[in-house]
């Protein structure tokens, strides 16, 4: 057997290994705190940015939300007008056809109230033309205050013509209005 003895430690000492451990495992603390900070920048940077955009989707939805409705809401009163304004247009349209009819209706009975008119005319030219063929004109017989028109009338039938005229068969007598004052006024006879 050999004897072997365990190989020797080696001793170092603590006081300057420890602080040059110390310093080191300072130093790393240092730098994983560094780490650390710039992580949770990172992971704030990353996670405002994500909140940003989460919240301006949110926002850019509920503004094209909100505009969509008030669209709506003034696309159904827009819509709401236009139906009472067509219903208006059609009441009017009815309205204008109506009077449209009514006033060819007019024109119509115009025209034929203006055929009367013109044939009434005629019958009371006619008429009037018929009534006159017993009348007698009579020129240039002397005016006298007083005069009995009748009278005188009758004389001068019986002396002229030999004509016998009763009070019935005289139905008017009497003088015109004339232009000339200087000629005694024409005396109209209407006989029976």
């Amino acid at each position: 057997m050999s004897n072997k003895q365990p190989p020797k430690r080696v001793h170092v000492s603590s006081s300057s290994g420890d602080e040059i451990f110390d310093a080191d495992l300072a130093q790393i603390n240092s730098s994983l705190i560094s780490i650390q900070e710039q992580l949770k920048c990172m992971v704030i940077i990353d996670s405002l940015d994500e909140t940003l955009k989460s919240f301006f989707k949110k926002v850019r939805t509920e503004i094209r939300n909100d505009i969509k409705a008030e669209m709506s809401q003034e696309l159904d009163q827009i819509k709401t007008s236009l139906a009472e304004e067509k219903t208006k247009v059609q009441t009017l349209i009815v309205e204008r056809d109506n009077l449209k009819s009514e006033m060819l209706q007019v024109i119509s009975n115009q025209e034929q109230l203006e055929l009367d008119v013109k044939e009434s005319i005629k019958l009371g030219n006619r008429n009037e033309q018929y009534s006159r063929k017993k009348n007698i004109k009579i020129l240039g017989l002397k005016e006298n205050e007083g005069e009995d028109l009748k009278q005188e009338i009758k004389r001068l039938a019986h002396e002229l013509a030999d004509i016998q005229l009763g009070d019935t068969q005289i139905v008017a007598i009497h003088r015109l209005p004339s232009k000339y004052r200087d000629r005694p006024r024409p005396i109209i006879l209407k006989l029976l």
